[in-house]
């Protein structure tokens, strides 16, 4: 079949995504430079969001407004400083998440920072309109890593569940590289299942015919 997915070009790199399984495609893409990066997990479930998991006490999650410069700069250097860790990931721009906040798929409340007793931002979540329709989508889990253990990203998943029933769509989505074990073991416990997996090939442009 003919190859499904998108290149995107960064830089000086391009990415390919192809579904798992068309090893003839990925042999021939191998052969013109391309070379395997990592695989990609589609996963999903209904919204139904059970039991809400409390925050650990001192710890807060607040909705980004729109037009909050302050906040929003908080939300970035979280992000970035965490996915730096996910194999793939570049920096987000401070422009780049306030013009999604003016896009259809911004949610009103579905960008959130999480505070540590402290008042010190210390991770996000990201939840916006699907290209499915009736669906939604997480993005930009993170937790620092000083944070982690406390069942924080447990509690960010369950908030977007309840944000996503409450918004009147019937099923969510995420997506999580495969090599990236704790966050997929976290998915799997809430309920997600893998609905698609798919092969990340990269190249050097420089390399390409």
């Amino acid at each position: 079949g003919a190859v499904a997915g998108s290149v995107r070009g960064l830089a000086d790199s391009a990415y390919l995504f192809i579904p798992e399984g068309l090893a003839e495609t990925r042999s021939a893409l191998e052969s013109a430079g391309f070379r395997f990066e990592r695989t990609a997990y589609l996963m999903g479930r209904d919204a139904e969001p059970g039991p809400e998991v409390p925050l650990p006490d001192g710890y807060t999650a607040e909705a980004v407004e729109p037009g909050d410069g302050a906040a929003l700069a908080e939300f970035t250097a979280v992000r970035n400083r965490n996915f730096r860790e996910v194999l793939g990931s570049t920096d987000a721009l401070v422009e780049d998440i306030a013009a999604f906040m003016r896009s259809e798929e911004y949610l009103p409340g579905g960008l959130v920072l999480l505070r540590s007793p402290d008042g010190a931002a210390c991770g996000t979540l990201r939840l916006e309109r699907d290209d499915e329709e009736d669906s939604a989508f997480i993005g930009t889990v993170s937790v620092d890593r000083a944070h982690r253990g406390k069942g924080l990203a447990t509690a960010l998943i369950r908030r977007s569940l309840r944000m996503a029933a409450g918004a009147g769509f019937g099923s969510v989505f995420l997506s999580v590289n495969a090599e990236n074990r704790n966050a997929l073991s976290l998915y799997l416990r809430e309920g997600f299942t893998v609905r698609k997996a798919m092969t990340c090939l990269t190249a050097a442009l420089e390399r390409l015919p």
